[in-house]
């Protein structure tokens, strides 16, 4: 299923920012190649979470709005 959400006119003083990501169950991912951490910067486990492959061999990933130790 692939879901498109709009969004209202911008009234803020500030600039907007956002952040588009496509989601698919592992199962139905459309191509084999992914996005490579980058090399010039040192992530946070955290930030590590979000360039796992899709059919990556755990069960569930952690959550990504909890801190971890």
């Amino acid at each position: 299923e692939a879901l498109t959400h709009g969004t209202a006119a911008w009234t803020g003083d500030h600039h907007r920012r956002s952040l588009l990501y496509k989601y698919c169950v592992s199962q139905t991912a459309w191509k084999a190649d992914r996005v490579a951490e980058p090399t010039n910067t040192e992530l946070t486990p955290r930030q590590k979470i979000l360039f796992r492959s899709p059919g990556e061999p755990y069960l569930h990933f952690p959550s990504l709005f909890e801190e971890t130790e």
